[in-house]
């Protein structure tokens, strides 16, 4: 490990400053959504100080490696410049060090020596970049290799975790490397770094996204025109509880019977207390909905067996009296 600086820096627009330069609408065609949500919220709140990126992830809630990346890739097209405020040391893993990185921070910018002294030492292949060249079909110049290194050397990726990672963004149509970067520090984040992993979690997304095209078309189907508040219950629904298929029919099934309007809130509703009771597959929630069907059951016979013992004590005093 080698000590680095950590700078908390503050961001100044740089495109406010003189005739806007073609590279700047470069830069805006190239970015995602979530960059240009950025770029307009720095924007609002350019006089916020230091606090900035707090009040930005903070409004936006995005994660603070979400936004660094993104005022990287704003600076590098000129349109921000950064300043450091203040200095924090703190102990980040060298980029010859082999170790694993440890918090959210900014890739390295690599020399071609560098370059070449990691490919000899830590025996990244050339194998590796022509792979990842491959996939996105295009040859990498200087800093996307930088980053494409960054990724194993720095992050602590494995090489086939990176390949899987960038066949997924070839998948979902964002084919560089710069929102790859991004998606590998929300990775981080989440302690996801292997290919086996990966793997895993690359799946339950593509699940995710079928199930929430699937369950979509159920409420289409039955003519409902969704609502603004429909489309993001059907979101929470499909993304956030994480169950199969299976039980999201058995919610729309339930939904169906029990709501007079049935609606992606109230199928939302009942996931949401499927989820706090832990459940996890259609063979629970179906035990769960067997033993309150049977409760409801034994409920309307013990009503019923009430009323014909006080019809037969009614009947009996009524006997008494004709007596």
């Amino acid at each position: 490990m080698s000590t680095a600086s950590k700078k908390t820096k503050a961001v100044s627009l740089t495109y406010r400053k003189g005739a806007p330069k073609k590279r700047y609408f470069d830069a805006i065609r190239g970015a995602d959504e979530t960059d240009l949500r950025i770029l307009c919220t720095i924007e609002l709140l350019h006089d916020a100080g230091k606090e900035l990126e707090t009040e930005v992830c903070r409004r936006l809630s995005i994660a603070p490696s979400v936004y660094r990346a993104s005022v990287k890739y704003w600076s590098g097209a000129g349109m921000l410049t950064l300043a450091a405020d203040a200095t924090e040391k703190t102990s980040l893993p060298s980029a010859h060090a082999g170790g694993k990185l440890e918090s959210a921070t900014e890739l390295p910018s690599y020399s071609t020596e560098e370059l070449t002294a990691l490919i000899q030492k830590r025996q990244i292949t050339s194998e590796f970049v022509d792979d990842a060249q491959r996939i996105f079909g295009k040859m990498f110049n200087a800093h996307e290799i930088s980053i494409l290194i960054g990724l194993v050397d720095y992050m602590g990726f494995d090489e086939e975790a990176v390949l899987i990672l960038l066949a997924h963004m070839v998948k979902v149509g964002k084919r560089s490397m710069h929102s790859t970067e991004k998606m590998a520090w929300t990775l981080l984040d989440q302690e996801i770094t292997s290919a086996a992993d990966l793997e895993q979690h690359l799946h339950r997304i593509e699940r995710n996204h079928e199930n929430h095209r699937q369950i979509t078309k159920l409420f289409e189907d039955r003519g409902r025109e969704l609502t603004l508040k429909d489309k993001n219950a059907l979101k929470k629904c499909a993304f956030v509880y994480d169950f199969d298929m299976d039980v999201l029919r058995i919610a729309f099934d339930v939904t169906v019977k029990q709501a007079n309007d049935p609606s992606p809130i109230y199928m939302k509703t009942i996931l949401e207390a499927w989820h706090n009771e832990g459940l996890s597959t259609a063979k629970e929630v179906q035990a769960l909905l067997d033993k309150e069907k049977g409760a409801v059951q034994s409920n309307q016979n013990s009503s019923f067996d009430t009323d014909e013992f006080f019809q037969a004590a009614l009947d009996r005093a009524f006997d008494l009296y004709l007596k």
